[in-house]
């Protein structure tokens, strides 16, 4: 690793480390969100962070100073700044700039091809938790933990409030998302979903962290607390078939997952009823309108909240004591 330092117009420290190998940048950026998530790291949070590669390697640029990165170093794995020098110099090739005065790439879609084609690519998990950290991105998006592993499923058990609630307070998950899935409308608004003839059902996108919380125990929580998958075409007091209950499978492994599940749970006679939650593939996810995130915990005093979904929370803290927590969700 090499590392050079310059103070750019803006004054604020700015470091580049270049590595040899992806592997090495794996390394630093987990040791180094684990440093910045850490009480001794709380002060130097708040800084840019752009990831770039090109033919001789690939690396990490920082604005953070030198004393950041040596307190990083100590006991959180870090490996050194060697060869700190003042200098200009730019990566030739590709970059990608996040949150600096400089970005190498102009919008979102060129952002978006570079990382397809990056060899940086399996880094991401534990890039997204270092740029979370670092305040790369919006308040609004840092509500939740950072993410260092991550899985995703997807939901469907009626109104999405209450089920978008039930997995905010799970060990293990870093964000639900309330969204559509299941039509072919791209985009749709609520609106048109409420309709029920576009065949969009209200969901809930779930990341998660697989070694904390498994698919199975997702499942379980889906079925015994946050729908009645003895209800067809309705959840409660909604109705119609944008309410209709579905469990959305992303691939084989889910699928078998899924399936065995819920043959055991028709086994056992875990309800009185059959089983009519669908089992679906999941085709595109699109995240609902800004008013329906953490609607729940924004509106905690709503009389639908108090009667049809609060109850839920009680139920998974007893039902699953040791998976519930109180969610980080910004008021």
């Amino acid at each position: 690793m090499k590392g050079t330092a310059r103070r750019p117009a803006t004054g604020r420290e700015y470091h580049r480390l270049a590595f040899s190998r992806t592997e090495e940048v794996a390394a630093f950026v987990a040791a180094l969100s684990r440093f910045l998530d850490s009480p001794r790291g709380a002060s130097y949070r708040g800084q840019p962070v752009e990831v770039w590669t090109h033919a001789a390697g690939a690396g990490v640029d920082l604005y953070i100073s030198e004393a950041a990165l040596t307190a990083a170093t100590s006991g959180f794995g870090v490996p050194p700044v060697a060869d700190t020098r003042q200098g200009d110099d730019v990566p030739t090739g590709c970059s990608l700039a996040i949150g600096s005065h400089r970005s190498p790439l102009q919008g979102s879609a060129k952002a978006a091809r570079w990382l397809k084609r990056a060899a940086l690519r399996p880094l991401l998990p534990s890039l997204a938790g270092l740029l979370l950290l670092s305040g790369a991105v919006a308040p609004a998006a840092r509500r939740h933990r950072p993410i260092l592993a991550e899985a995703t499923a997807v939901f469907a058990g009626g109104c999405f409030w209450g089920v978008e609630s039930v997995f905010e307070h799970l060990r293990g998950v870093h964000s639900a998302v309330s969204g559509f899935s299941g039509g072919t409308v791209a985009d749709p608004s609520y609106e048109r979903v409420s309709t029920g003839n576009i065949g969009h059902v209200e969901s809930v996108k779930v990341v998660y962290d697989p070694a904390v919380i498994s698919y199975r125990q997702l499942l379980e929580v889906f079925f015994l607390v946050a729908h009645d998958p003895t209800q067809r075409d309705r959840q409660g007091p909604d109705a119609g078939p944008e309410y209709r209950a579905i469990a959305f499978y992303r691939d084989a492994e889910q699928r078998a997952t899924l399936e065995a599940y819920v043959a055991e749970l028709a086994r056992t006679k875990a309800f009185p009823r059959p089983i009519v939650t669908e089992i679906r593939p999941l085709g595109a996810f699109y995240p609902a309108e800004a008013y329906h995130q953490d609607y729940a915990a924004h509106h905690p005093n709503s009389a639908y909240i108090v009667i049809n979904d609060a109850p839920k929370i009680e139920h998974l803290r007893k039902a699953f004591p040791t998976l519930y927590r109180e969610p980080d969700v910004a008021p």
